[in-house]
């Protein structure tokens, strides 16, 4: 029998509190590991604020050392890159991988690449986001600077001289080819979800938890707290809803955007309709999903959320949820509009209150969609489904590499 395939990933960081980026990059060791494949993991120097969490068990991972340098920006990314390529290059040389597979941000993809290209090794580059789109959502880059600009041009240079790409979406795969020329070296390893981990709880022990009222229909939000999230148009939401039916808002999760949420609540004077959960542990997730009746995941349109797909929806639907969501076109990959969830406007408060009451007022519809979404969800996105891509990303990265530390050309 020919050996397993070694997989050399590279992340930002996998022993993060619990995240989107930690949920997918653990599940993706997990399931890749039971389908045959040798996997471990160097991490990044950027460990700076991180709590640390046990490593996933019985995967070899490589922590380099936090960075301690500058903090200027530019210069602090560019360091960081330069630390951390020598530790890829020596756990390349114990670990002797087949394929190095390195993931977003650029700030790691870059020093692998040279790392992985030094030891001629085939190299795939998993984008779930756009470092320089990310970085203008979160206020640390201005869209028109040079330094996005700069961003942009790297990121740019590591696509086209990867051997494959994986992305989390069709809407990204699109972005992507148009950079390396087509679609041939990307394929779409989309977010999954496990089944086994959700559990289904009575609503009313998850509600007695967090004090909710049990004659209200609960808006429930759960996810990191970011501004391109759209929190901010639910919660303007809140008082139009409530003139028209008893409803109660519960927001699960932290982040950036915190504190601007709940001073607008203050503000609205909504302290009693709007619970902040904080971060709830990864195992208590499921009874924060069963306080809920319709989940709402109001992201604004940005350049970030116009390619990424979120991975907290696919859980709700894998319970059974009704689920609402902005009609982005990553979002549209999850929901179909009246059948497995609901679409309305992006960043529109009016069609928001609309279609939530109608959600709200039809039992039935919610179970029919619940249902529907459980079914899809069971279907096309499992991990163990989303794992093919990346068989044949592989497949194509090593026949793509000429041993000679180059890609021949697509």
């Amino acid at each position: 029998m020919p050996r397993p395939i070694r997989v050399l990933h590279v992340l930002h960081h996998i022993f993060h509190y619990p995240c989107g980026y930690r949920t997918r990059s653990e599940n993706i060791l997990r399931f890749q590991r039971e389908l045959g494949f040798e996997v471990s993991v160097v991490t990044s120097c950027d460990h700076e604020g991180s709590q640390h969490l046990a490593n996933p068990p019985g995967i070899v991972v490589k922590t380099s050392p936090p960075y301690r340098g500058t903090q200027r920006r530019g210069l602090r990314e560019w360091r960081l890159m330069q630390q951390l390529a020598p530790h890829v290059d020596k756990a390349i040389q114990e670990l002797q991988p087949d394929v190095v597979h390195a993931h977003s941000p650029v700030l790691v993809a870059w020093p692998a690449l040279r790392a992985a290209r030094r030891n001629r090794v085939p190299f795939v580059y998993e984008v779930r986001d756009l470092w320089e789109n990310a970085a203008v959502d979160l206020g640390k880059l201005s869209a028109g600077s040079i330094a996005r600009r700069a961003a942009r041009l790297t990121d740019t240079h590591v696509l086209r001289r990867a051997d494959a790409v994986t992305v989390i979406c069709e809407s990204m795969r699109q972005e992507i080819a148009a950079r390396v020329g087509g679609n041939d070296r990307v394929f779409v390893a989309a977010n999954g979800v496990d089944i086994d981990a959700l559990r289904t709880m009575p609503a009313d022990g998850a509600r007695t938890r967090w004090n909710l009222p049990s004659d209200a229909a609960v808006l429930g939000y759960i996810g990191t707290l970011q501004p391109y999230e759209g929190l901010e148009l639910l919660i303007d939401a809140v008082p139009e809803l409530l003139r028209r039916r008893r409803i109660h808002v519960l927001i699960t999760g932290d982040g950036n955007a915190e504190a601007d949420l709940r001073a607008q609540v203050a503000r609205l004077g909504l302290e009693g309709h709007v619970t902040f959960t904080g971060r709830v542990a990864h195992q208590d997730v499921s009874q924060a999903y069963a306080a809920c009746d319709v989940l709402v995941y109001p992201r604004r349109f940005t350049d970030v959320t116009r390619l990424t797909t979120p991975l907290k929806p696919l859980e709700a639907m894998a319970l059974g949820k009704a689920v609402m969501g902005s009609d982005l076109p990553p979002m549209r990959e999850l929901i179909q509009d009246g059948t497995t969830g609901v679409l309305f406007r992006a960043g529109e408060r009016d069609d928001l209150v609309d279609k939530t009451l109608a959600v709200l007022d039809d039992s039935a519809l919610r179970a029919r969609m619940g249902a529907a979404a459980r079914e899809w969800t069971t279907r096309e996105r499992q991990w163990p489904t989303v794992m093919a891509a990346y068989g044949d990303a592989y497949a194509a990265a090593m026949g793509q590499h000429n041993g000679d530390g180059k890609a021949r050309p697509s």
